[in-house]
């Protein structure tokens, strides 16, 4: 007889449609390394943003930018490891869509700096992500899964192109910096090998009111990767999360704010599912 507390995951056909994995299930090793370089594009999207964003305000070139966004790669690949090796690892559900949207309103105005090159990019990611999965039927959800990733290289071999073919040699230095795929100087900027180490940027400064500051950042981040947690859970094995492993995931979480803040990443942490 089964205990009533005993939390049984369902069966990958039972649960939610649009479910690839559940937190049982286990992909290719292929498979999961091209999962993972997707979710490292959409974080790398975001990590840019963090970067052009604060540097400037700090006095930092394209050099300081390449080291902070550096940096936040490094951090956030250690609190990935923390996070899967002693949390769980997170489902897989083809809502690409949805990743991200906490940072709409920063990310989604850049793309009018560029439309020619923003919009296609918005309209293949719905489309791959959206319409192809009901239009053409396979056995394996290749495209929706990958849509980041294709969407990505398509558009960007297009930028590309227009940057080889002259499109941006008579526009303003702002549109040149926005399209082509030569201007943002991050690449050029950054040192061939680099490695983080903890306080780079100098003896870091403790003030009353920054520590309450960055304690109501923390709530938010908490309170975010909760929910995650549970809609982690609930669309990969639609059984209700133990408390134990949200304790777990929110401690684990302080741990990444405490790397965050010793390697100087100019950001906290949270959790991107």
């Amino acid at each position: 007889m089964t205990k009533v507390d005993e939390l049984v995951p369902h069966p990958v056909k039972e649960q939610l449609p649009g479910v690839d994995f559940c937190v049982n299930s286990n992909p290719s090793w292929l498979e999961a390394i091209i999962l993972g370089f997707q979710h490292y594009l959409v974080m790398l999207g975001t990590l840019v943003i963090i970067a052009r964003v604060i540097v400037p305000q700090m006095g930092g070139g394209n050099a300081e930018k390449a080291q902070v966004v550096q940096t936040l790669l490094f951090v956030a690949g250690i609190n990935t490891l923390l996070q899967t090796w002693f949390l769980s690892p997170l489902s897989a559900v083809p809502l690409v869509t949805l990743v991200g949207l906490g940072l709409y309103t920063n990310g989604f105005p850049l793309l009018a700096e560029c439309v020619e090159v923003g919009l296609p990019e918005l309209i293949i990611l719905i489309f791959l992500s959206q319409y192809i999965p009901h239009m053409w039927k396979t056995k394996r959800p290749i495209i929706d899964r990958f849509a980041v990733v294709l969407s990505v290289g398509i558009v960007w071999a297009y930028a590309a192109l227009l940057t080889a073919a002259g499109a941006y040699k008579n526009r303003p230095a702002s549109t040149q910096f926005s399209c082509r795929v030569d201007r943002s100087g991050l690449v050029s900027g950054a040192s061939w090998i680099k490695v983080p180490y903890p306080f780079q940027w100098g003896q870091p400064n403790v003030g009353a009111g920054d520590a309450f500051v960055m304690m109501a950042a923390a709530l938010v981040a908490l309170i975010e990767s909760t929910g995650a947690f549970i809609a982690a859970a609930r669309f990969g094995s639609a059984t209700h999360v133990p408390s134990s492993v949200l304790s777990r995931g929110v401690g684990w979480l302080g741990v990444s704010l405490l790397l965050d803040g010793l390697w100087g990443t100019g950001s906290g942490s949270t959790v991107s599912v």
